[in-house]
C-alpha cells in the first residue's frame, strides 16, 4: 500500500521567491541542462521577478500577477512570440513549484497568436 503524504496546516511555511528560484536553478543544474537553457531560464524568470517587485512569496503569485505581466509586455510593445518565450521559462518554473507543492496549481497558458494570411496566388504567377 502506497504512503499517503498529509501535511499539516501549521507544517505548511511559505517560501519565499528567492528559495524558491535558487532551488529551481539547482533542479535545472542537476538535469544537466545545457548552458544556455539554464541562462534562457535564469534570464527570463529574472525578468518576470523584476517586473513583479511586491512579490516576495512564492504563494502570491497568482493568475493576475501572470496576466499583469503580459500586459506590461504588450504595453512595451513586445510581439506575441516574444512574450510567449518568455512565458515559457516562467511556467516551467510555476510547474515546478506547483510540483513542490509551493503554489497551489492554477491554469496557465499562452496567448494566442494572431494568424498571418498569405495573399493568393494569381493565374499570372
Amino acid at each position: 500500500m502506497p504512503r499517503i503524504k498529509v501535511k499539516m496546516v501549521d507544517q505548511i511555511s511559505c517560501k519565499t521567491v528567492s528559495y524558491a528560484l535558487s532551488a529551481f536553478m539547482r533542479h535545472c543544474k542537476l538535469k544537466n541542462l545545457s548552458p544556455y537553457s539554464y541562462l534562457y531560464y535564469e534570464k527570463n524568470i529574472g525578468y518576470f521577478l523584476e517586473s513583479e517587485p511586491q512579490i516576495k512569496y512564492v504563494d502570491e503569485i497568482t493568475t493576475e500577477v501572470i496576466e499583469e505581466f503580459i500586459s506590461k509586455l504588450m504595453d512595451k510593445g513586445n510581439k506575441v512570440t516574444a512574450i510567449n518565450a518568455r512565458l515559457r521559462a516562467v511556467f516551467v518554473f510555476l510547474r515546478y513549484c506547483f510540483e513542490q507543492e509551493y503554489l497551489e496549481a492554477f491554469p496557465i497558458s499562452l496567448i494566442k497568436e494572431d494568424e498571418t494570411l498569405k495573399e493568393p496566388y494569381t493565374e499570372a504567377e
